[in-house]
């Protein structure tokens, strides 16, 4: 999971671990060479732009950057079968300003079974009594908002209708086969005052075919809600205090939860939820 290769500036300084991944990025672009045969760092043929303030949470966020990060659950230190956990849950996440999601793997971590599975209760709890507050804020209660899709029974009842004159006809009374044919003739609009009362294969099997669920134009999914949420608070508060809180909720949420003994140093509640770096090319 972590490869903790060395991520060197031209002077020689560790600026932080990386993945073998990144470091070969890193190689092929011609950002950098490797210091070690074993290939376990790299030095920069640039100079990083690697000035940060010098607050106490900065200076946690350049330890955490630096630090080797230990291939076990961070809960347990089991170091069998482990696997990767956001503790901002990654819906939400994904939703994030990308100055607020990306090269910020301070709130990915790593977990055991179970202990991931410990977690993931937790948070799908939160999430639901989230999206639940989100949902009775931002949409009509007359409107269902929760269903990305609908049945519609016309369609569900004319390929059912379909079907069964294409698999069971010769088994249906008259009068079923004649309601049958009707239902078809309805959903294409054909008239029944033909005399012939007849629907072709062809139709039978378009009917037949047909998807009965529709798409729901009124669904907004957990995080669409959360989005809206976050930049309405933020036309008040500012993105960055917004997503501070929020990040750190879910922070607490993980902390309670299982109660981690593996951190790896520099894992902070308060740590900035902005990536410098990013924030100082824009």
């Amino acid at each position: 999971m972590y490869d903790n290769i060395l991520m060197k500036c031209p002077q020689g300084d560790v600026l932080s671990t990386i993945s073998l991944k990144k470091a070969h990025w890193y190689i092929r672009k011609n950002l950098a060479e490797w210091e070690t045969a074993d290939e376990t760092a790299i030095r920069l043929l640039f100079q990083p732009n690697t000035k940060r303030s010098i607050d106490t949470e900065q200076a946690r966020l350049v330890k955490y950057n630096q630090s080797i990060k230990h291939n076990c659950c961070v809960a347990c230190g089991c170091d069998k079968d482990y696997r990767r956990h956001y503790i901002v849950p990654y819906a939400y996440r994904a939703r994030f300003p990308p100055e607020f999601k990306t090269h910020m793997p301070h709130d990915v971590v790593i977990l055991c079974p179970t202990c991931h599975v410990r977690a993931q209760t937790a948070a799908q709890t939160r999430m639901h009594a989230l999206e639940d507050e989100l949902r009775t804020k931002w949409t009509d209660p007359n409107v269902d908002s929760r269903h990305a899709t609908f049945l519609d029974p016309t369609i569900q009842t004319t390929r059912s209708a379909a079907s069964a004159l294409l698999n069971r006809k010769a088994q249906l009374p008259s009068e079923k086969v004649l309601e049958y044919i009707h239902v078809v003739r309805d959903y294409f609009d054909i008239s029944n005052n033909n005399d012939s009362m007849q629907v072709t294969e062809e139709q039978l099997q378009l009917a037949s075919q047909l998807e009965p669920r529709c798409p729901n134009p009124h669904f907004l999914s957990g995080p669409d809600l959360l989005e809206r949420e976050l930049f309405q608070a933020a036309r008040e508060r500012g993105m960055d205090s917004v997503i501070m809180d929020f990040v750190k909720e879910w922070r607490c949420l993980f902390l309670r939860t299982v109660q981690p003994q593996f951190l790896p140093p520099g894992w902070s509640l308060d740590t900035p939820v902005r990536c410098e770096s990013r924030s100082s090319s824009n």
